[in-house]
């Protein structure tokens, strides 16, 4: 389960989650994996930055695809305002990698970044589990009843697509704080 949540967190979560309302599961037991799978990742990236800072800033541009104002942007973005980067970069696809390393780089202190890790990643592993958990009950309690399985995926998709907007609008509203709209790639 933990290799699973490390590559595909919120869905095996939720899958856990479901598993753990129907007895198969210990759901703190769930919680706990599905936090170290998504701190582990995090770990290593900030690692890989740290380790190799020179090697990353000399090529984040032919790499990372990065030009040296935006590097320079998000560097100062990330030592002023730490908990609004990490919440960016977690919720930014592709812009993940680059954020974490980034933090390795600039050398934040090690137990910082795990505890601002930890408080930026804990709001997505709770509703995971709320929606996987949740589902795992209603399937419990209306077993045997075909209408209900498409049903509850399509309220699923739905609850799924308004959280990916609202993910949206605060990914674009910490981009503007962080004076990142303005930038050319």
């Amino acid at each position: 389960m933990l290799v699973g949540m490390v590559v595909e967190g919120p869905w095996v979560t939720a899958a856990a989650s479901f598993g753990a309302a129907l007895g198969h599961f210990n759901p703190w037991v769930v919680f706990l994996l599905s936090i170290s799978g998504d701190l582990v990742p995090d770990t290593v990236y900030y690692w890989i930055g740290r380790y190799f800072r020179h090697g990353i800033h000399r090529n984040a541009e032919r790499y990372l695809k990065i030009s040296r104002p935006r590097l320079e942007a998000l560097e100062g973005f990330v030592r002023d305002h730490q908990v609004k980067a990490l919440a960016l970069f977690k919720y930014t696809p592709f812009l993940a990698f680059t954020g974490l390393v980034l933090n390795g780089a600039i050398r934040t202190p090690f137990r910082r970044f795990i505890a601002v890790d930890f408080l930026t990643g804990l709001p997505n592993t709770l509703f995971f589990m709320f929606i996987g958990y949740n589902f795992g009950l209603a399937a419990e309690r209306f077993k045997g009843v075909a209408f209900w399985l498409p049903v509850g995926i399509i309220v699923f998709i739905l609850i799924y697509v308004a959280y990916r907007y609202v993910i949206r609008l605060i990914r674009e509203r910490l981009a503007k704080d962080a004076g990142l709209d303005k930038i050319d790639h």
